[in-house]
């Protein structure tokens, strides 16, 4: 492969480094033209941009000119882009050429029989102004130009999009350019197909792909006339696989969501009920909450989805699953004390459990007393303080109790009626 470098001391023009089998350039006012072994041109303007000049597909040289660039093909014609009506078609009557040259707004080529035809400015004579007839030695054979390329169609993958289209008798090679310009040129090729790289496109941009056929005996056929179809590069995605194992494990001040790993997974999504879904980027969620946020045993959804940061996956369906949040608890060493004697009543502590949080020592003491626990012949003192359960850390409560005094009635004792001796009452 042949590699040219042009480079101007002109800041309007960038180096330009163009890798291929270049057969033709052309430097003018317009920019700089590049012709392939392939037929294809493209013009590089003075601002930078690179046009595909499909008008002039087939060509094997350039000139370039002060609003134009022309081209001459396998068969003698000659081919312009950029010019006006009257000038194309001028240059229509430039047959069977061999050569041509350019200077500001003129345009001439040199036949096979040595006549010089011309179009545009022509005040210095530079071609006569007679279009002169061919001789008849001259006269080429009519050539018959291939049927124009059939059926172009796509087919895509992550990696590749390959560019297919059908066979043309007679055909022996393809031509493909794409518009927009890609990071590459595409070489002509033997077969029906092209791939290209799907790192080359961008997303949702729209492509004009054009294809001629160029014929395997130059004698008898020319080029087909150009096939053009387009395509929209949408990236093909493979979607992740949803998460699995969706579990809960309750700490002291969080409800930790956990789930197995999924290939290729950047990231996950997690949401619980009907929050905003939030995004981690390992296999847990500790979801922290307030003390009481969730009841103990409230049942609560919780959605997992799996993302990637490579546009090749796209999100996986989410996993939704039914968890049951329960609370952890604690146990309570309950110590009753007599508020008088200061004295412990009980032996052995009795054990109450509680969750998280704070709770008032009167709180504990109605609890106990729900419970039928208060020991026989004292009744529960209700004191103020409060205390904090944060932890699993042993915690021993005195709850106060007093002796119930008995009950005193100052009622009356009945009075006891005389016994009556059957016998010594009166005969009725």
């Amino acid at each position: 492969n042949h590699i040219l470098y042009i480079a101007s001391d002109n800041d309007a023009y960038a180096t330009l480094n163009e890798r291929g089998n270049v057969s033709s350039v052309a430097i003018g006012r317009m920019g700089i033209a590049l012709c392939n072994d392939d037929g294809s041109v493209a013009l590089y303007r003075p601002d930078g941009t690179k046009v595909d000049l499909v008008d002039l597909q087939g060509v094997k040289n350039v000139c370039i000119g002060e609003s134009f660039v022309a081209g001459i093909a396998s068969n003698g014609e000659v081919k312009v882009y950029g010019a006006e009506a009257s000038f194309s078609e001028a240059v229509k009557k430039m047959k069977n050429s061999m050569y041509l040259a350019s200077d500001r707004d003129t345009l001439v080529a040199l036949d096979r029989n040595l006549n010089i035809f011309g179009a545009g400015e022509n005040t210095n004579k530079q071609y006569g102004e007679v279009e002169i007839e061919p001789t008849p030695s001259a006269t080429p054979e009519t050539k018959t130009k291939l049927a124009s390329v059939q059926n172009i169609h796509f087919d895509q993958s992550t990696a590749n999009v390959q560019i297919k289209w059908d066979a043309v008798e007679n055909a022996n090679r393809y031509a493909i350019s794409i518009s927009p310009a890609l990071d590459r040129t595409i070489p002509s090729t033997a077969s029906t197909s092209a791939s290209v790289p799907s790192s080359s496109f961008q997303k949702d941009v729209t492509y004009t792909i054009t294809i001629i056929a160029y014929p395997k005996d130059d004698d008898k056929y020319e080029e087909s006339e150009a096939s053009v179809a387009q395509f929209t590069y949408i990236p093909k995605t493979i979607q992740l696989n949803s998460p699995t194992q969706v579990q809960a494990l309750t700490s002291v001040d969080s409800w930790n969501i956990v789930w197995d790993a999924v290939e290729h997974a950047d990231y996950y999504m997690v949401s619980i009920d009907d929050e905003e879904p939030t995004k981690v980027t390992e296999t847990i969620y500790e979801y922290k909450f307030p003390t009481g946020a969730f009841e103990h045993l409230s049942e609560h959804i919780v959605r997992v989805r799996a993302g990637s940061d490579n546009e090749k996956y796209e999100e996986s369906s989410p996993t939704e699953a039914n968890l049951i949040y329960e609370a952890p608890t604690y146990n309570l060493d309950i110590d009753f004390v007599d508020n008088g004697t200061n004295i412990t009543i009980n032996a052995k502590p009795y054990i109450l459990q509680v969750g998280v949080g704070s709770y008032s020592v009167k709180q504990i003491a109605e609890e106990l007393a729900g419970k039928n626990i208060v020991p026989e012949g004292f009744e529960l003192v209700y004191p103020d303080n409060m205390v904090n359960i944060q932890s699993d850390t042993k915690i021993i409560i005195a709850v106060r109790v007093k002796k119930v005094e008995p009950i005193s009635t100052n009622e009356p004792e009945p009075e006891v009626s005389p016994e009556v001796n059957e016998e010594t009452l009166p005969n009725g």
